[in-house]
């Protein structure tokens, strides 16, 4: 779930001033900063980079609109070179540099749009005394890996505030929707409130029409409201089991944050593989409703002893991409039911599927999508990045009294749904929006 991370106060600012071009200083080089800055700088907003390693500035010296400035953020001869920026994103991989540098250009340079990284949970409640905008990529990481565990089904998921779920899911030759148009699928939206929003077919992005045929092998996204969830998966044959067995392979930072949700998870079997006999040792000491196991992670005779393959869900989480693409491979031809992959870059994110694995988990994209939706500015209501290049945001609508037939926004290329006191409306073409309806609507970029 992608929960609101800057004050109302701070985003109404930003919002003023991203609605032209702009100065930005993007601290760290990192991959989230890398990829924010290239974000902001291809929509023509100066950027200023700061790293003190100059090798992760090399790339982003070719990109227009991006000054790279190889330098220590913590002398004053490095700060005062970004004295002159609007916003400031502070992304290092260090909770206390980024929470001192903040504190300086606060408070020494008198700025106020600037956001925070942030790792440790501790330092969550001193942003909020600090009175900084934060966000917490950890945290942000493990709900989004607990939203995977509730919807086992889905490949991606997304909770839209309280009422309305977001899912990815793949189309086998045996699905429902397969070889229906959306205008077959009449009578099901008579019963349930849902939507197809958006069709992955190949490497392109499918705004559906009602004349749009589902195909075997489209990744198709749907929007349902929460409460109908279980009676509309019965209603496409769609059946699936609560995670009752998990298997993590590996460790990284983002296992260590999630073993304490785990371990309090009741109805939930955990079993930890590592190579590492340290490792293991530290977990089994803290985590007493894991059960962990010193073995190399692709040693087949022990998985298959330990039953790996009655699991439902299996999820590789070095710390090194590499390995979790090998484990993951490895398992899943062993027979595996499920499994799901930590990745650390982007660009492994358009063939992870392809080789046959269900889910993955991006955190640098989670962190530095969120980022960006709130820069962007669509609205100070929930954003969400389905892919690149298409979002779902919020609005409020502040129009004259039209049907939706009528309505035309270059801002939304599809309204998926209308809050109205509360409720959820399904939008129809003659539909009647009214001022101050929330408009959640997709849009390609």
């Amino acid at each position: 779930m992608f929960k609101k991370v800057i004050s109302l106060i701070s985003i109404f600012i930003l919002l003023k001033i991203l609605s032209s071009v702009m100065n930005i200083c993007v601290i760290g080089a990192g991959i989230v900063g890398s990829f924010i800055s290239e974000k902001l700088a291809k929509e023509g907003h100066q950027v200023k980079v700061v790293d003190i390693n100059n090798s992760s500035l090399e790339k982003l010296s070719l990109k227009a609109n991006i000054l790279p400035l190889n330098c220590d953020i913590s002398s004053l001869s490095c700060i005062s070179r970004c004295s002159q920026c609007e916003t400031y994103l502070i992304l290092t991989n260090n909770d206390e540099l980024n929470l001192s540098i903040a504190q300086y250009i606060s408070k020494i340079l008198g700025k106020s749009n600037i956001l925070v990284r942030i790792h440790k949970e501790i330092y969550s409640e001193l942003c909020k005394k600090l009175e900084l905008n934060c966000i917490n990529i950890l945290k942000d990481t493990i709900e989004n890996l607990n939203l995977l565990l509730k919807y086992p089904f889905a490949s991606s998921v997304w909770e839209i505030a309280e009422s309305l779920l977001v899912f990815e899911l793949k189309l086998n030759k045996t699905n429902f929707f397969v070889n229906k148009t959306l205008k077959d699928l009449s009578d099901l939206r008579k019963k349930f409130n849902f939507s197809v929003i958006l069709i992955k077919r190949g490497k392109n992005f499918i705004i559906p029409k009602g004349s749009t045929l589902l195909q075997e092998k489209d990744e198709v996204f749907i929007a349902i409201e929460k409460p109908q969830l279980k009676d509309f998966l019965r209603e496409i044959s769609l059946t699936f089991q609560p995670v009752k067995t998990l298997y993590i392979l590996g460790f990284s930072e983002y296992a260590a944050e999630w073993f304490p949700y785990l371990n309090k998870t009741k109805g939930l079997r955990v079993k930890f593989f590592d190579a590492s006999k340290e490792i293991c040792y530290r977990v089994s000491q803290d985590y007493e409703n894991i059960e962990v196991f010193n073995i190399p992670l692709t040693e087949e005779a022990e998985l298959l002893e330990e039953g790996i393959l009655e699991a439902n869900y299996v999820w590789c989480m070095d710390e090194k991409e590499e390995k979790n693409l090998i484990n993951a491979l490895f398992v899943k031809n062993l027979g595996v039911k499920k499994v799901g992959i930590l990745l650390k870059q982007p660009q492994y994110e358009k063939f992870i599927l392809s080789l046959g694995i269900d889910a993955y988990i991006l955190p640098k994209k989670i962190a530095a999508s969120k980022i960006y939706s709130v820069l962007k500015g669509k609205k100070i209501l929930e954003i969400i990045e389905l892919a690149e290049g298409i979002d779902i945001f919020e609005y409020v609508y502040e129009g004259e009294e039209k049907t939706l037939k009528n309505f035309r926004d270059h801002k939304c290329s599809f309204i998926i749904f209308i809050k109205r006191n509360g409720n959820l409306i399904l939008p129809k073409g003659d539909t009647v929006l009214l001022k101050g309806d929330i408009l959640i609507c997709l849009r390609k970029i």
